[in-house]
């Protein structure tokens, strides 16, 4: 009998090896999809760690050291001087507060854990008053009083070192990119709890709201317009939302004006 090779039905072509893109889109929703459920239970994890750490053993664990503020410096001194009155109200943890200087023309201020604050040189020109660093550095005291950066290093350090396990250094890139994405919200809800946590905690020390929007004020001035469109992507909200949320919260507390005060006031 003869044998007759059958013909072959019409296959997909993968001799180029080279996916559809529909095999392409589907990949990377996978790959997405994973890495927000790995970073949303990491997150979980580190939230509920960060929770039960005590104020005395992260105060233990976290010795940063930036260096000694330069002692004749009036705006280290003036931030000092806020700081401890802030350090009055209602609400703080007990931390060992420490105030850090850095010589960046850019303004900025952040907390580190274990009651770190840091501050920089530009933040005289954008924080003209006494209010305005109080808002400031009442801000960051949010952040302490709810322990966002000792949630935000337990977040990226579990993070990272599943994904390393689980991936390898290779397909690390993908997700973190992807989980860092799905960090951006979670890290303006943060600035948002601190925003409204440091104008409570200014209106119960200082008895008044006047002056504490002068910093945000600046920082809208100088935003772009690529800055407002790319605002999904960023860690902080859009400043001109912050500045409508604490102009209501300002009038809940009684405050009738949130403008800017005259440089170097201070009720």
């Amino acid at each position: 009998m003869k044998y007759v090779p059958k013909e072959l039905e019409h296959t997909a072509d993968a001799s180029r090896g080279q996916a559809s893109p529909r095999t392409t889109l589907k990949v990377v929703g996978v790959v997405v999809g994973v890495a927000v459920a790995v970073y949303a239970s990491l997150g979980w994890i580190a939230d509920l760690v960060a929770a039960r750490i005590s104020d005395q053993k992260e105060a233990e664990w976290f010795q940063v050291d930036l260096g000694s503020p330069p002692k004749n410096n009036e705006d280290v001194q003036r931030a000092r001087a806020i700081l401890e009155r802030l350090r009055t109200g209602p609400g703080l943890r007990d931390l060992p507060y420490r105030l850090f200087y850095l010589d960046e023309p850019l303004p900025n201020a952040f907390a580190l854990p274990g009651g770190g604050i840091g501050i920089t040189a530009g933040l005289r020109d954008a924080a003209k008053s006494d209010m305005g660093l109080a808002m400031v550095l009442a801000h960051e005291l949010g952040h302490h009083a709810h322990r966002d950066a000792l949630r935000a290093m337990g977040r990226a350090l579990l993070q990272h070192t599943a994904l390393s396990l689980m991936f390898g250094r290779s397909g690390v890139s993908v997700f973190e990119t992807a989980a860092l994405l799905a960090d951006r919200q979670y890290s303006q809800a943060a600035e948002f709890r601190a925003d409204e946590f440091g104008l409570r905690l200014v209106h119960k020390v200082y008895g008044t709201t006047t002056g504490t929007l002068d910093f945000f004020e600046s920082m809208s001035a100088m935003e772009s317009e690529a800055g407002r469109a790319l605002a999904w992507a960023s860690t902080h909200p859009l400043t001109t939302k912050r500045i409508e949320r604490l102009r209501r919260l300002s009038e809940k507390l009684g405050g009738r004006d949130l403008g800017m005060a005259q440089p170097g006031t201070q009720k």
